[in-house]
């Protein structure tokens, strides 16, 4: 089984191969979540983190799908791939284990890849109809998509409810909600709405949509020995996004938010 320190390491070579990619071909990209807090507060991975998340707009998202190559070494995860509405790119060397099973072919350990979308006005009627929908197809998708072993986790009626539940949404594939998440997301595109969200995040609060002119900007950011980007205004998508974050959470959750064990092959 890998050590934090591995699964860190790994991480930081395939940033550093995502990284290369879009310097070559002009495409920009920022840190983004619990990584760009790392990266200010830190200088590198907070120290109990495993994983790293970047984000795109949308055209330089699936310009950078189209470039990355299944080389050997590392291999690309999408929505073709799987209940979720982002990117993965994984180290073929390891594979993965996580607590709820998606059954997901080829994991590994792995850098999580978001696209930026269109959005409405976040404070609107449209908005926020917006955001239920995608916060709805989402969680359908989700839903779906986890193993029917993850019953046991519930006793009693609870159980039963579950699994009726996951018998109703299996009547459609995977691919069937994933592609009406991919149709919610991308609805405005093109539309010059002034707004974009990340759609796994996004619906949660009209704070989590921002000014699509903040995603015009970039500069370098020290991560680890990387030389990485991020959108200039970081401090407002990252206060929006947590509040406080530069300040170190209690110690009972100084902790992995992901529950998965990864091992060499």
């Amino acid at each position: 089984m890998l050590s934090l320190g591995e699964i860190q390491q790994i991480q930081l070579e395939e940033l550093e191969y995502i990284d290369s990619l879009c310097r070559k071909n002009d495409l920009e990209y920022s840190l983004t979540y619990g990584t760009l807090i790392g990266a200010v507060r830190h200088g590198g991975f907070i120290p109990w983190d495993d994983d790293i998340d970047i984000m795109l707009r949308r055209n330089d998202y699936e310009k950078l799908l189209l470039i990355i190559k299944d080389d050997g070494k590392y291999k690309l995860i999408s929505r073709e791939d799987s209940w979720f509405n982002w990117a993965k790119i994984v180290d073929t060397r390891t594979y993965v284990e996580e607590d709820d099973k998606y059954n997901i072919k080829d994991y590994g350990v792995w850098v999580d890849i978001f696209p930026l979308d269109e959005v409405p006005d976040p404070f609107s009627l449209k908005g926020h109809l917006h955001m239920f929908f995608v916060k709805v197809t989402n969680s359908l998708a989700q839903k779906r998509a986890i193993d029917k072993s993850h019953a046991k986790c519930w006793k009693g009626i609870y159980r039963w409810v579950w699994l009726v539940r996951h018998s109703v949404l299996s009547v459609f594939s995977i691919k069937f909600y994933s592609d009406h998440t991919y149709k919610t997301l991308t609805k405005y595109h093109g539309c010059n709405t002034g707004f974009v969200g990340e759609g796994n995040y996004y619906w949660r609060s009209p704070k989590r949509s921002f000014k699509k002119k903040m995603f015009d900007s970039y500069m370098d950011i020290q991560f680890e020995y990387i030389t990485s980007r991020t959108i200039k205004d970081y401090d407002l998508f990252l206060t929006n996004t947590y509040g406080d974050y530069m300040k170190l959470p209690p110690i009972e959750q100084q902790k992995s938010v992901h529950h998965y064990r990864a091992y060499w092959k």
